[in-house]
């Protein structure tokens, strides 16, 4: 009865935020339709896992309606402007804001991209882990290992240069090879970071991109999702979770299946775990640890580790969707009212991308990572200084030159499907 009443409630949550703009891109659609799919395969998958709380599911619910409920006030005010666009789309030409300083950029990535492979080599060696990269992804993701340092901004660098490229298109067959290096710069950075989540970012900020662009259909969609779970087959494969590197494709196929509905559906239990216990709430200790282990770092004391402890249902798990740390720190009205905030500040930057602000495509494209891993991982607050240097790069960037639609410099787009 309580999967019917959840499935249900999310079901005329996703209706809702479909009528709300009638567009697959609009964030809290996005939501809505992201946790009515994956509670679905939940209480229909096919291996053995532990059932979720009526409390739980609840929760969920309540998650969902709160990030609805921002969006809806996000657009209250927004409506006229919305419905215009509706019957004009339009695209903004190609044309840098800073030519020149996009060009540096690109250098500046192509300089620190050896020195970022130079302490990936270096870290290797401080490992006994015979694998280059389980050795690589052991060092940098221990609590006692300095990992990649202030270098890691490397990859930061990288990712702005090619969404910028994305963003701003290019002209001519120079600027389409500049583009096309600065993505193997940025896809070489995620390789040696170990972590599938920055290939997650990488193809989702381009996505956005490509979706408020009016450039993306489903089967450049499909494509995505293809290239991301050939990019998961191969970390599990060589970092051996959930695969075995001295097997073949074909051998490994059944282990990675299994690992990717392990991720995808492990966090929601675990997260249940959380719920029924009823721990005392910790007023900030989670949604700020990424302050706290930078201030302790600064103070020359140890940092509380950023890695969540793993917990089994029945397999072991350490993600607990995005919700734990916000339940954990301030119970089920902290939820509600952050949930509320995020669902309009997503709303709002679909709203000022769909007027065509560069800065706000930007910024649309960005969230949508977090977005997407909300039902598997809290990417919101455990990367939250990795945002504010992502936002912090964008607004330096763009608002120095908006360029909007109904400006001079756009063109008619060719009419393509609102995916």
């Amino acid at each position: 009865m309580a999967p019917t009443i959840v499935l249900t409630g999310l079901g005329i949550l996703t209706f809702i935020n479909y009528k709300a703009c009638h567009d697959l891109r609009y964030p809290p659609f996005i939501m809505s339709a992201l946790w009515l799919a994956t509670l679905i395969a939940y209480y229909f998958a096919p291996f053995s896992i532990d059932r979720i709380s009526v409390a739980t599911a609840i929760i969920f619910v309540v998650t969902v309606a709160s990030f609805t409920l921002g969006g809806l006030f996000s657009l209250r005010g927004l409506r006229p402007t919305m419905k215009a666009l509706a019957k004009r789309p339009h695209l903004t030409k190609p044309g840098s804001a800073h030519p020149r300083f996009r060009i540096f950029l690109l250098w500046l990535s192509a300089f620190l991209l050896p020195v970022y492979i130079w302490k990936a080599i270096w870290l290797v060696g401080q490992s006994d882990v015979y694998s280059f990269f389980g050795a690589l992804r052991a060092e940098s993701s221990l609590p006692d290992s300095p990992g990649y340092g202030f270098i890691a901004n490397a990859m930061v660098v990288s990712f702005f240069t090619t969404f910028v490229y994305a963003l701003e298109g290019v002209s001519n067959k120079r600027e389409k090879m500049q583009y096309t290096v600065s993505l193997l710069f940025s896809f070489v950075f995620a390789v040696f970071s170990t972590g599938r989540t920055a290939i997650l970012l990488l193809l989702a900020a381009l996505t956005g991109i490509a979706m408020m662009k009016r450039q993306m259909n489903a089967r450049k969609l499909v494509l995505v999702v293809l290239a991301f779970l050939m990019c998961f087959g191969a970390f599990a494969t060589i970092l051996g979770k959930g695969a075995d590197p001295d097997a073949s494709w074909s051998e490994n196929l059944p282990a990675i299946g299994e690992s990717l509905l392990q991720y995808s559906f492990g966090a929601l239990p675990a997260f249940d775990e959380v719920v029924q216990d009823h721990a005392p709430l910790t007023y900030g200790r989670s949604t700020f640890i990424s302050f706290r282990r930078l201030l302790d770092i600064f103070a020359g004391r140890e940092p509380p580790s950023a890695i969540e402890e793993f917990t089994t249902v029945p397999f072991p798990t350490n993600v607990y969707t995005a919700i734990r740390p916000v339940y954990e720190d301030y119970g089920i009205l902290g939820v509600i009212v952050t949930f509320i905030i995020i669902g309009a500040a997503s709303a709002n930057s679909y709203a000022k991308a769909m007027a065509g602000s560069r800065m706000h495509i930007y910024f649309y494209s960005i969230l949508l990572f977090p977005l997407l891993l909300s039902a598997f991982s809290d990417a919101y607050f455990a990367s939250i200084l990795l945002w504010l240097r992502y936002f912090l790069a964008g607004y330096l960037y763009f608002h120095a030159q908006r360029i909007v639609v109904g400006s001079p410099k756009i063109i008619p787009a060719r009419r393509a499907s609102p995916i």
